[in-house]
């Protein structure tokens, strides 16, 4: 049974049912909230007090053939010397005490955020003595503290789940696996997952870093931020082509126009390309031969700056050191790519320094 199944508590102790729930604390506090609603509720539906009349004053036979209806006229008559209403008594209605709902609110409020330690900031609450957004972050912080203790244990709970995962996986599946997952060129590409990647022993353990899941509004938050810094090295960092895209979808304006990334994207599409395919000999009149890649720069609607900055970080990331070695051909093939991307680039920057007007459309003759 272990092979398959685990099974989470959130706090420590001895056996499945010994162990202490996360809301124990609450069981007794939510009994006496109970207790007073259902109190306050009779008093408002059984707590309407009777009408007394005296039999002289009132003819009950009459009053029960009447038809209760509004404005509708009872027999009645007062006695010598009184008036009408000295023959009808009715007692005080019952009222709930006054300090019922104070005390149910402090139940249902500091008295269990103490026992359980979620304090209004940690789901948005008001807080007294505290209107700084310092304040309110600093509070949040400390009460996710509290909680962290289950939060570890989810995350090795999480990470032993998915250990027993990969091991189901290995050992029901008779062959490789391929998965489509979205590329770095917007495209979809296939991954493979190998049985034999899968072999020997197997371990999981959960990240190192203590924080929590981190939510869109305070990364972007963190983002507007780093934008205001004056320091050059951080502004240097954010205007970095391959941060465009994040400070794009944190910013939430996917209208925007991120410059030059449409050729990162081209290059990154034409990547996936070249490493599946090899490079082609190219025999011209003279019967000579040049090695060239499967896919060809444009040399003149090319970015080559822009592309062959996208080539040297795949050179360098996991998924260019990988087909460099599964690959070799692909890699062989993606850097002939990028060579004549610098190439291109070079004869440019040459003929903008030399011949400046060589780059520049042609002027229309004036008349």
């Amino acid at each position: 049974m272990d092979d398959h199944w685990r099974v989470l508590h959130a706090l420590p102790g001895d056996g499945s049912s010994g162990r202490p729930a996360l809301g124990d604390a609450l069981i007794s506090v939510q009994e006496r909230f109970n207790t007073l609603s259902n109190l306050q509720i009779e008093t408002y539906e059984y707590g309407i007090p009777p009408i007394y009349a005296d039999s002289e004053v009132l003819d009950f036979d009459a009053l029960q053939n009447q038809t209760a209806e509004p404005g509708a006229h009872y027999p009645a008559r007062s006695k010598p010397g009184q008036s009408l209403a000295a023959g009808f008594f009715q007692p005080a209605p019952a009222e709930v005490p006054p300090d019922l709902a104070e005390h149910a609110a402090n139940l249902m409020g500091p008295v269990a955020q103490f026992l359980t330690g979620a304090f209004p900031a940690l789901f948005g609450g008001a807080m007294t003595n505290n209107d700084t957004a310092a304040g309110y972050a600093m509070a949040r912080d400390q009460a996710m503290g509290r909680i962290g203790l289950v939060w570890r244990r989810m995350k090795f709970f999480h990470a032993d789940v998915m250990l027993l995962a990969v091991d189901c996986f290995r050992r029901n599946r008779p062959n490789d696996v391929e998965v489509t997952l979205l590329g770095a060129g917007a495209a979809f590409e296939s991954k493979w997952i190998r049985l034999a990647d899968l072999k020997g022993n197997l371990f999981s353990y959960p990240e190192t870093d203590e924080q929590y899941p981190t939510l869109w509004s305070q990364q972007r938050a963190v983002l507007l931020q780093l934008l205001s810094s004056p320091d050059p090295e951080m502004q240097a960092l954010l205007s970095h082509p391959e941060n465009l895209a994040l400070v794009k979808r944190l910013i939430g304006l996917e209208e925007l126009v991120i410059p030059d990334e449409e050729s990162r994207t081209k290059q990154y599409r034409e990547i996936a390309q070249l490493v599946a395919e090899s490079r082609v000999a190219d025999k011209d009149a003279a019967d000579s031969v040049t090695v060239l890649p499967s896919v060809m720069p444009d040399e003149f609607a090319d970015n080559h700056a822009v592309e062959l900055q996208a080539c040297m970080r795949w050179f360098s990331s996991d998924a260019g050191q990988v087909a460099k070695i599964e690959a070799p051909a692909g890699y062989a093939n993606v850097r002939a790519h990028a060579m004549l991307h610098k190439s291109y680039l070079l004869k440019q920057q040459g003929a903008l320094l030399h011949h400046p007007a060589t780059l520049l459309p042609p002027r229309a003759p004036q008349k």
